[in-house]
């Protein structure tokens, strides 16, 4: 026997009330969970705003990830010629984010020349929050970016949570096994917990970056620290080994590449790593030399300057880490940078 639609509506409501009910009994006791992948990529969305408001507008702005969030010194690269810059990189950027995020700054300041580091440890794939699509921390980086530039679903959404339990909490009533946790808390009147961080993102969300980027977006937390000339780090070889593949899935680079569009002139910097040190920790210098070469072919089928600094001499002293730049480092490739760019 089928219930007339008025029926079936109110008890449709019925269940949905009573839903509500129970998710604000156990509201108080569900963690609150940050979930933004990253406070830095946020604060430069509002810096690129500052800075394009300013006397001095970025005409050149540095997209990346941590290779190029340190060592790439705006002050540095204009003094040696360039134009005033900004470094929108940002620690643990995947490709399949930069290209969002790119887009996004690029409308905002709308500079002349768009810079984009890419090095071949960037295209590797797998379970990682680093590479081509962010492993782990992927929903996190989408949800920085429906933050700072929400849709209109994530408008209503975030309505709709102001307003309901039972959509702010939707993530935990949808885990079982912390709903129950959340229901026993209510039933024995213990305190509100702490608010929760996710993972791999804890750690960004304890950093002051207001103290850690400098005025146009250099970050300095790489500047310290030198490798000594037979450093080596073993774990690279099974972290990286077991993400390389044989051929290099063009898709997500092009993407990025294909970001830089809308400006005069959109260029490709292959970052210098300390190849020696890397060798030493397993990683092929022929694997690196391929995907060099790989990224140049695609940077030339879609008109993207390149800048190859993969084969640049920088001694391991200029090094905070087999792959970042310390302070010294990042100022002579913000100089080499603004050198090669020059007409």
């Amino acid at each position: 026997m089928r219930l007339p639609r008025a029926r079936w509506l109110a008890a449709v409501l019925a269940v949905l009330l009573l839903a509500e009910g129970g998710a604000r009994l156990i509201d108080g006791h569900i963690p609150e969970t940050d979930e933004r992948g990253h406070p830095e990529l946020e604060y430069k969305w509002d810096l690129a705003a500052e800075l394009t408001a300013s006397d001095a507008p970025p005409r050149t702005v540095a997209f990346g990830n941590s290779m190029l969030d340190g060592a790439f010194i705006p002050a540095t690269f204009t003094a040696a010629g360039g134009e005033p810059a900004f470094n929108a990189g940002f620690l643990n950027a995947p490709l399949s984010v930069i290209d969002d995020w790119a887009g996004l700054v690029i409308e905002r300041t709308r500079p002349d020349t768009a810079i984009v580091v890419v090095h071949p440890l960037d295209t590797v794939e797998g379970d990682v929050s680093f590479g081509q699509d962010g492993g782990t921390l992927a929903p996190s980086f989408d949800d920085a970016l429906s933050r700072i530039d929400p849709g209109a679903f994530d408008r209503l959404t975030d309505r709709a949570a102001g307003v309901s339990a039972l959509v702010r909490n939707r993530s935990t009533i949808r885990q079982p096994r912390e709903l129950w946790q959340a229901v026993e808390a209510t039933i024995g009147g213990e305190e509100p917990p702490e608010p929760q961080r996710i993972d791999e993102a804890a750690p960004l969300h304890e950093v002051d970056w207001a103290a850690a980027l400098d005025p146009r977006g250099w970050n300095t937390r790489f500047q310290d620290g030198a490798l000594p000339p037979d450093a080596s780090f073993p774990f690279l070889e099974d972290l990286i080994g077991e993400l390389t593949t044989e051929e290099l899935d063009a898709a997500p680079v092009v993407e990025v590449l294909r970001a830089m569009a809308p400006v005069e002139q959109a260029v490709l910097v292959i970052p210098p790593v300390a190849d020696e040190v890397l060798e030493r920790s397993g990683i092929p210098a022929a694997f690196l030399d391929q995907r060099t070469a790989d990224l140049v072919a695609l940077a030339e089928d879609v008109d993207v300057d390149v800048v190859d600094l993969s084969g640049a001499e920088y001694p391991t002293s200029l090094f905070h880490d087999p792959v970042h730049l310390n302070r010294a480092g990042a100022e002579r490739f913000s100089r080499d940078l603004a050198t090669a760019l020059s007409p």
